[in-house]
């Protein structure tokens, strides 16, 4: 299900947990939507306008928040599905706290990650790009061609080395 049909799901509030199918022990909490943390979004769903929405992305396995977080999906991918809110999630620290410095030196600051339609595209152009350029300078059928065209060499020579009777 998208992120907007999860946020209509949950009584139109942000603070509900999600996974992608393609995270590997990954989960996100999202903050807001279209800088809202309650509320009917504006537009028609299912996209509502591609709003921006606001996550913290976490370890699943330990709570840490991920400084380098997976490839995020666009908010409107379908494969993004609900979760618990994890056992070690610890619901005093919100974002506010943090931002005024009141929390303990212990706890470790959660990155915010902001999520748009137009900034996944982006990113996924410039990899797209990377990629592109990488397979250029490097052709996956080099060795194969190589190979292929001994083997023919080896081959025209013992027909040669034949029809000559050597």
């Amino acid at each position: 299900m998208t992120i907007y049909g999860l946020y209509a799901q949950n009584g139109h509030r942000a603070g509900f947990w999600v996974q992608h199918r393609s995270w590997t022990n990954t989960c996100a909490q999202v903050q807001s939507i279209a800088g809202r943390q309650a509320g009917a979004l504006e537009g028609t769903a299912p996209l509502y306008g591609s709003p921006e929405v606001r996550m913290r992305v976490f370890d699943v396995r330990s709570g840490r928040p991920m400084q380098n977080p997976p490839s995020l999906m666009p908010p409107h991918d379908r494969s993004y599905t609900r979760i618990a809110e994890p056992s070690w999630y610890d619901r005093s620290l919100d974002a506010k706290e943090l931002a005024d410095g009141k929390a303990s030196d212990s706890q470790i600051p959660h990155q915010e990650v902001f999520v748009t339609a137009a900034s996944i595209l982006k990113a996924a152009a410039i990899t797209s790009a990377a990629t592109k350029a990488n397979n250029q300078r490097l052709p996956q059928n080099a060795p194969k061609t190589d190979a292929r065209r001994e083997r023919r060499e080896r081959r025209e020579r013992r027909e040669h080395r034949k029809s000559r009777g050597i």
